[in-house]
């Protein structure tokens, strides 16, 4: 078994003697990735840049739920925000 050096040194040593990589199609071969998989993948990639969108979608579709379940309740959130709000800015102050 070849080490990682060690196939890296021969690569290495192919490119620089002229050999250029090439890719190699047969026809018992995979089949080509999948939409999905590949949304999966990209998706999985910019997590970091797409967490304040699902944020915001997480929080939009719970509203929207406790909105139409329980329309009654609306001054619990009210306050719940104004509370939220005040303590930051108690917070912030210190």
């Amino acid at each position: 078994m070849t080490s990682y050096r060690q196939m890296r040194r021969q690569t290495r040593r192919a490119r620089r003697a002229g050999m250029q990589p090439m890719m190699v199609i047969n026809p018992d071969g995979q089949f080509p990735t999948l939409a999905g998989v590949m949304l999966a993948r990209w998706a999985w990639r910019y997590r970091s840049e797409l967490a304040p969108i699902f944020t915001a979608g997480t929080v939009f579709c719970a509203a929207w739920w406790a909105h139409h379940a329980r329309p009654q309740w609306w001054p619990y959130p009210l306050v719940g925000a104004a509370a939220g709000a005040w303590v930051l800015v108690a917070l912030a102050r210190g």
